[in-house]
């Protein structure tokens, strides 16, 4: 009944920028417009009304004015619930109608600036900017590249360090990437994911491992070039510590990279290359 009657429309007129705009009122509005989507089995209503392209209109013009150094007080406290409306409704948007609901190329240079923006002093509101890129990556070809096209990437890699939840969701976007061509992989490992699964391979996390093996796997079958980097860059003795030391998913993994895409360029492994730190 709520979604039937006027309640929704409303709400998005009020998340409108323009000279009535009211911060407080927009972060109510935007709250409101959350639990409706959090609500419902099916978004489709909302997407109807527009909100995805409101709520990511709006996205995109809080990460310009973030990129800018503009950081209002309270700010925040509307990207927020606006970024959970974006990534829910992407969740509910048909592939074939994101191109129409959302524009691409300006909502991801957006999320990417609110990640760069509040990943040390508010690593909550960074996870959540990461999630919606991960929703968007998911099914949009356009959206990977251009990550790729605007040189957005490297900034992503430097994340992969931080943790509380931040590393892995940027994990799967960068996964996303991979997974959309060949082409889109070569390009992630000159643009140093390489050397970056190196170290994440390392870490404590089992998701955080168990998911670079998964973009390595990616990576490596789409060119033996890139195969042949991995190799030289010490990778084989990472992935011979996995299948010695871990088990389950992690284990299988290693073994399967090792035995069917790896073992055949080890000739390319020396005793001078240093191991990938």
């Amino acid at each position: 009944m709520v979604l039937a009657s006027s309640l929704p429309s409303h709400l998005l007129s009020v998340l409108t920028p323009g000279p009535n705009f009211s911060l407080g009122s927009a972060i109510e509005c935007a709250w409101c417009l959350h639990y409706l989507t959090c609500s419902v089995v099916d978004n489709k209503t909302l997407l109807a009304h527009g909100a995805l392209l409101q709520c990511s209109s709006l996205l995109v013009s809080l990460g310009g004015a973030v990129t800018k150094g503009n950081k209002e007080d309270g700010m925040e406290l509307l990207i927020c619930p606006l970024l959970r409306c974006v990534g829910n409704l992407l969740s509910s948007c048909p592939a074939e109608d994101l191109s129409s609901q959302v524009s691409d190329g300006r909502l991801v240079v957006a999320l990417c600036a609110l990640l760069q923006a509040y990943f040390k002093t508010q690593p909550a509101l960074a996870r959540e900017s990461a999630w919606v890129l991960n929703n968007l990556t998911v099914y949009s070809s356009v959206s990977c590249s251009t990550l790729l096209t605007l040189n957005l990437v490297p900034g992503l890699i430097q994340l992969l360090p931080f943790s509380q939840g931040i590393n892995t969701m940027i994990l799967r976007v960068l996964a996303n990437i991979a997974h959309k061509n060949k082409e889109f992989c070569v390009q992630l490992s000159r643009l140093g994911l390489l050397s970056a699964l190196c170290a994440t391979l390392k870490m404590a996390n089992q998701e955080m491992v168990t998911l670079s093996l998964d973009v390595l796997f990616m990576l490596v079958v789409s060119s033996t070039q890139v195969a042949e980097e991995f190799v030289r860059q010490g990778g084989l003795s990472l992935l011979e510590a996995i299948q010695y030391n871990s088990e389950g998913e992690m284990r299988q993994r290693a073994i399967y990279l090792l035995e069917h895409h790896l073992q055949s360029d080890s000739s390319y492994c020396s005793v001078e290359n240093n191991p990938c730190s």
